[in-house]
């Protein structure tokens, strides 16, 4: 028998399947996993529970929170920023995942498992912003704020209009809601591509 499966994966002594595709061994063997598309550990009934997707992403997350606060200051790449780390995090999520659970069962499985991530990424970044908010209030905000509407061709009350607490509030708020989207999106789709591509691997 081979030591390792046609994924890679390393074979234990007297295996009927892999355990991390679930492609059959023998061909008298069953497909636990594979068949129905779900991992080899869920079809032993210890099925991951949501602790176990926090824990897949947890990791990856706080690599792009520390990256996306550091970077600026060395690259300052808003795609850098905005895209490459949120996908690279949802990425390494589903890998992890793999690595304890076994593959996601299709793309929109990786999708979720990424979101995971960004959703972990973007109440780390909330936190941090509503902290220095609280902390030094929202002069933090508003001076580059002035510092960008001095470049702008029309200023008139520009400053006045962001003193305004309602149009701050909803400025914030915003923000945080176009930040929650783009990190899950764009978290999701680097998962789902980690799904796909250990998908076309297996086969």
């Amino acid at each position: 028998m081979a030591s390792n499966c046609t994924c890679g994966s390393p074979l234990p002594r007297g295996a009927s399947f892999c355990p991390n595709c679930g492609r059959p061994l023998s061909p008298g063997a069953e497909q636990p996993a594979a068949a129905s598309g779900l991992p080899a550990i869920a079809a032993s009934g210890l099925a991951p529970d949501w602790k176990d997707y926090v824990r897949a992403a947890m990791a990856p997350a706080l690599c792009a929170l520390a990256l996306r606060a550091v970077l600026p200051l060395l690259v300052p790449s808003l795609l850098l920023r905005s895209l490459l780390l949120p996908a690279a995090a949802g990425f390494a999520s589903v890998r992890l995942f793999q690595a304890r659970h076994g593959p996601p069962r299709n793309a929109m499985h990786g999708f979720g498992i990424g979101a995971a991530a960004g959703l972990l990424t973007f109440l780390g970044s909330a936190a941090i912003l509503l902290s220095v908010l609280a902390a030094r209030g929202k002069e933090v905000i508003l001076a580059p704020a002035r510092e960008v509407a001095e470049t702008l061709p029309l200023q008139g009350g520009f400053e006045e209009w962001l003193e305004d607490p309602t149009v701050f509030a909803v400025g914030i708020v915003s923000a945080l809601a176009l930040e929650a989207v783009s990190l899950l999106a764009v978290s999701g789709g680097g998962g789902a591509l980690a799904a796909r591509m250990r998908r076309a691997a297996a086969e």
